[in-house]
């Protein structure tokens, strides 16, 4: 990929970034079955909370709440900082970085730890 890219093969169309797309997406799905996988093999015996479906229903919300949390962060770093000030893709980067370490932990504080990765994920 870098070495076409070093040749300027296809960067006229957009293809890296069309690449780097397909494989965040990929990411995602992969990550939605691993913890939906993990999370139904490691629910306890919780009376009702226990339930396959209601497992699969808490991971679809959590994957859904990830999915909705990183649209929003990644459109007010689509908005934010604007362009005109100098020095505004170090401070995009820092808002990135900001974002993404207070998504993930503070997700995790809340007892929602697939929502951080995929709230990450779809920002970037």
């Amino acid at each position: 990929m870098l070495d076409l890219q070093s040749k300027n093969l296809g960067s006229d169309q957009g293809i890296p970034t069309l690449i780097n797309a397909a494989a965040s997406i990929d990411d995602v799905y992969a990550l939605t079955w691993v913890s939906l996988i993990l999370s139904s093999i490691t629910s306890g015996s919780e009376g009702e909370r226990s339930s396959w479906l209601w497992t699969v229903a808490c991971a679809l919300l959590e994957i859904i709440g990830g999915a909705v949390l990183g649209c929003i962060l990644g459109g007010i770093l689509w908005i934010f900082p604007s362009q005109e000030l100098s020095y505004h893709k170090y401070r995009r980067m820092a808002l990135l970085l900001s974002f993404s370490m207070a998504t993930f932990f503070g997700m995790e504080f809340l007892g929602y730890e697939t929502v951080g990765p995929f709230a990450i994920l779809v920002q970037v």
